[in-house]
């Protein structure tokens, strides 16, 4: 087997490929896309949107593809927080996540990023969730296709904006999401 060389989820690749193939002659990319059709995953970005939305990052991969648990036993917490308090602190604002997700949006900077999420949340402009996976609150519009994660606090997990499709496809159902 080669020796991968790489970030964490180039390795995991190679590791599991090289269990039931030869990856000596394969490229990192040919192993990549293997790994990917042995989870039955149809893209690289369809990966890491879940793996963003599942936030596995510190484990990814592993044990991500076992049958997806069941949470309706789980009860559905309707005392979503009536403000939104930012991010809690400099350090988690400016996380590269939110870095990007201020740019894409088209904010000068995290603030302007913190503010318009805070502005969103209290705005009640979406649909509210409750995700009985992860115990916190959601806010997701489906017109402009912004979303927005809330502890229980009123502290901001997340804030960007969907890709067309990706709240119905994937978000929902993998945060287990009821709407309240």
């Amino acid at each position: 087997m080669k020796m991968a060389k790489g970030n964490f989820f180039v390795r995991l690749c190679y590791a599991a490929v090289g269990k039931t193939k030869d990856t000596s002659k394969m490229t990192t990319k040919e192993v990549i896309e293997e790994f990917l059709r042995q989870k039955g995953v149809s893209s690289s970005r369809e990966y890491f949107t879940i793996l963003r939305v599942g936030n596995v990052r510190k484990d990814i991969g592993l044990n991500f593809f076992s049958k997806k648990k069941d949470f309706s036993n789980v009860p559905v917490d309707r005392d979503y927080p009536k403000e939104a308090l930012g991010f809690g602190s400099n350090k988690l604002l400016n996380v590269p996540d939110h870095k990007k997700h201020a740019k894409d949006m088209g904010f000068k900077n995290t603030k302007e990023y913190q503010k318009a999420a805070n502005e969103f949340w209290n705005s009640r402009k979406g649909k509210i969730y409750y995700s009985r996976a992860r115990k916190r609150f959601y806010m997701y519009n489906d017109k402009t296709r912004l979303l927005l994660t809330i502890e229980k606090d009123g502290i901001v997990h997340t804030f960007f904006r969907a890709e067309k499709g990706e709240f119905e496809k994937n978000i929902k159902g993998w945060d287990d999401l009821v709407e309240i």
